[in-house]
């Protein structure tokens, strides 16, 4: 199965470095399914409901019976539609980690947008029916963005200005058999991991733990804190 970048959706090199920030919990999911996880946008819709939605310049051009029937249209989309959502950076975010851990319960895996994309197209059944897409995610201001943002495979990739310091990687796909809240997706995650950090607020036997669960499910990823909080040289 192809991947496919889309030309409105900014393409990254195959080497740009990737986070995803989880609780154990779902990092523990993670690498037991071998899968990753892809959230219905419907769903991420109930926190940020600007995912999938119009510009206001949209609805003044549409005017009221196509602006209608364009809403309507997202909304059965957003039901169909399955995002899997990676942090573009360098180097890990501490803001990233207060979003995402509590309490120093949080793990992060740190990748390539190569990577994502090579064990996604090998391990993918041969019976999955949708292309999956990736691209940047481009923030905006619905209220004064005259852009014409009206084609669903461009509407995919926006977000609130408010959200640009997520400086999100988004990987989708559209599956008309609808899944509870996400679907799980084979991914060759040995392959996948590049490095494994802990939140920078947990205890050293949470980092041990961690370690010897990987190491009995067979992986041997690099394991470590996170740098966040080690102190400064002077």
């Amino acid at each position: 199965m192809p991947n496919i970048e889309r030309p409105f959706a900014e393409t990254l090199p195959d080497n740009a470095a990737i986070w995803r920030f989880m609780s154990l919990a779902k990092f523990i999911s993670m690498i037991t399914t071998s899968s990753l996880w892809f959230s219905r946008v419907d769903v991420l819709r109930k926190n940020d409901p600007f995912e999938l939605s119009l510009t206001k310049s949209n609805k003044i051009d549409l005017g009221d019976e196509r602006y209608l029937e364009t809403i309507n249209n997202l909304k059965f989309f957003a039901e169909l539609t399955y995002v899997n959502c990676w942090h573009i950076s360098e180097h890990e975010t501490a803001f990233l980690w207060n979003v995402y851990s509590s309490f120093g319960d949080g793990v992060c895996i740190k990748s390539t947008v190569g990577k994502v994309r090579e064990c996604l197209i090998n391990t993918i059944p041969p019976n999955f029916q949708s292309v999956m897409e990736i691209g940047r995610v481009r923030y905006i201001d619905f209220s004064v963005d005259d852009s014409n943002y009206r084609d669903f495979s461009k509407i995919i990739f926006l977000k609130r200005e408010s959200f640009k310091p997520e400086n999100e990687l988004r990987l989708y796909f559209i599956d008309t058999n609808i899944g509870c809240d996400g679907k799980y997706v084979c991914c060759d995650i040995a392959n996948l991991i590049d490095e494994i950090r802990i939140s920078p607020t947990c205890p050293k036997w949470y980092l041990d733990a961690v370690s010897k669960l990987i190491s009995s499910l067979g992986f041997s990823f690099v394991v470590r804190q996170s740098s966040i909080t080690e102190p400064a040289l002077f």
